[in-house]
């Protein structure tokens, strides 16, 4: 799975869940600071993530994560060490 891959997967979540422009949503950008979406919004975007990236991820894995970007490489790295 690629870094682009993963960014259009959350993309795709912003869009449904916070009604934001695609466009917006960057490897900079934050769900909170510049969505301002609440801790509901933040954990439906992060299970639609999940689903449309077929992986399972814990909790915890979110605690450290400050920007989308910060996201997509943990998602990657997570992707990597759990592929065949």
């Amino acid at each position: 799975m690629t870094k682009q891959e993963i960014l259009k997967a959350f993309q795709d979540a912003a869009v449904e869940v916070l009604g934001v422009e695609r466009d917006t949503i960057t490897p900079s950008a934050s769900l909170v600071a510049d969505f301002e979406a609440d801790s509901l919004d933040v954990v439906e975007v992060l299970m639609l993530v999940e689903e449309h990236i077929g992986v399972s991820i814990p909790d915890e894995f979110w605690e450290d994560v400050e920007n989308i970007g910060m996201a997509i490489d943990k998602i990657e790295a997570l992707v990597s060490s759990t592929a065949p």
